[in-house]
């Protein structure tokens, strides 16, 4: 996993604020995305059964996106370790959280 993917405050909040309602999340590389506008690709947070995604880009003046790599691959595979080591996600129930938050 890399470095710049720690647990922090702010990650604690943004997941505990869901998961305290009993809500399932899992992060996504949405690979559409152009890595050149924050620096690389910010991952989007998905609450199952929620429609559409939220990317990560930072609440208030000095707020930075949260950029997990600078290529697709890089960011993918930063994803797929956050998914997996911090909130204990196999790929198959990230697949079935994104696609429960596609709309109709």
């Amino acid at each position: 996993m890399k470095d710049s993917i720690k647990k922090t405050d702010t990650n604690n909040l943004v997941e505990s604020s869901f998961l305290r309602v009993g809500s399932q999340i899992c992060y996504h590389i949405m690979p559409a995305q152009d890595p050149t506008k924050h620096g690389g690709y910010v991952p989007s947070l998905i609450v199952r059964g929620q429609k559409g995604h939220c990317p990560m880009l930072g609440r208030g003046d000095l707020a930075m996106p949260w950029v997990w790599g600078k290529t697709l691959e890089e960011a993918e595979a930063a994803c797929e370790a956050y998914n997996t080591k911090r909130l204990g996600l196999d790929s198959e129930t990230v697949n079935d959280i994104i696609l429960s938050s596609m709309g109709d």
